[in-house]
Formats: structure tokens, C-alpha cells, sequence
């Protein structure tokens, strides 16, 4: 099992890295976090109670366009989306939300007052 492993990553069996070009393991490194600008219930949304946008997905809410970046069950349940485009949570609890505006509201105003 050693050497299946060792064959794998040519860096330890021996071989250099490319020049100029740093060896590669895992995931890059995270940036910086999107702050949610509101929190709002699932239901709020359309959805039915446990159900809810999975983090990454685009919504509309009071004629706004958001994106989700965040979703918290009530009472610390967990939270499921593994890759599809909805969240779930055990027994039904109650999901909230966490959006970011897709234009930001300074933005927003700019753009109405050149009209």
C-alpha cells in the first residue's frame, strides 16, 4: 500500500517538481468570506419548512437578485446539500438563509439616478 501511495505523488517517489511551479496538494486556498447582508427563513423564499437554496445558489427576494452564502438550521441541526441545488435539515426544523446582494445597494442608487 506504501509504494501504491508513493507512485501516486511523484514528488515523494523521487521526481522534482516542474521549474517555477510550486508542487500542488489539495484544495487552493480559500478567499476571503462573503458576509451575508440579510438573513431570512427558507419559507420566506417559496420553500417549505427543512428545505431551502444550497450556498451558491441565486435567488430573488423582495425584487432583488441575491446570492446565498450561508444556511443555518434552528438549533444547531445539521445542514445537507451534497452538491445539489437545495439544503435540507433533520426533522423539519426551520432553515435560515444567509444572502448577499448581487448589486450593491449604493450601486443600485447610482444607476437610478442616471435615469
Amino acid at each position: 500500500m506504501a509504494g501504491a501511495c508513493l507512485m501516486a505523488l511523484p514528488v515523494f517517489a523521487g521526481e522534482a517538481p516542474l521549474p517555477g511551479e510550486p508542487p500542488r496538494v489539495g484544495a487552493p486556498p480559500p478567499g476571503v468570506p462573503l458576509v451575508a447582508d440579510h438573513h431570512v427563513p427558507s419559507t420566506d423564499l417559496g420553500f417549505q419548512r427543512g428545505v431551502g437554496p444550497a450556498a451558491g445558489q441565486t435567488v430573488s427576494w423582495h425584487g432583488e437578485r441575491y446570492l446565498v452564502v450561508d444556511v443555518t438550521a434552528e438549533g444547531g441541526r445539521p445542514t445537507f446539500a451534497g452538491g445539489s441545488r437545495f439544503s435540507i435539515t433533520t426533522a423539519g426544523a426551520a432553515l435560515d438563509i444567509g444572502l448577499k446582494a448581487l448589486v450593491p445597494q449604493a450601486d443600485r442608487q447610482m444607476a437610478e439616478q442616471r435615469q
